[in-house]
């Protein structure tokens, strides 16, 4: 058999291809791809971890912030009252009004429990 191509001739007498094929080689594919899936899986479940991981880190350094701003405002408040009578009073009222205000806020905003009843984070005494 010949080809005419312009300034080209390609003669073909026989072309053979053989191929011979491992008849282990499929199950071990599968396997591997099966195993593949499950990694994809489980890569998928740790990215979700970490997401919610990385969120309750920030919501932990919010929380501790406010606590030591906090803290480091009522050490301010008690040296500026000092031993003066009035100022102590006053600064007492100020703390009772405010831990007051956030005990009903976190009773207002805790759901209530499976039961119905208090959840975990109240106590009988707030009830």
């Amino acid at each position: 058999m010949a080809i005419e191509i312009p300034h080209y001739t390609v003669h073909c007498h026989e072309f053979h291809i053989h191929y011979s094929c491992d008849t282990t080689v499929g199950p071990k594919l599968d396997a591997i791809l099966t195993q593949l899936s499950g990694m994809a899986a489980q890569e998928q479940l740790i990215m979700a971890d970490i997401t919610s991981l990385t969120a309750q880190v920030a919501a932990n350094t919010d929380a501790e912030q406010s606590a030591i701003t906090l803290l480091n405002g009522l050490s301010a408040l008690l040296k500026a009252a000092g031993t003066d009578p009035a100022k102590l009073q006053a600064l007492q009222d100020s703390l009772k009004s405010g831990a007051d205000s956030l005990a009903a806020a976190i009773v207002e905003n805790t759901p209530a429990g499976p039961s119905g009843g208090m959840s975990a984070g109240k106590s009988s005494k707030s009830a």
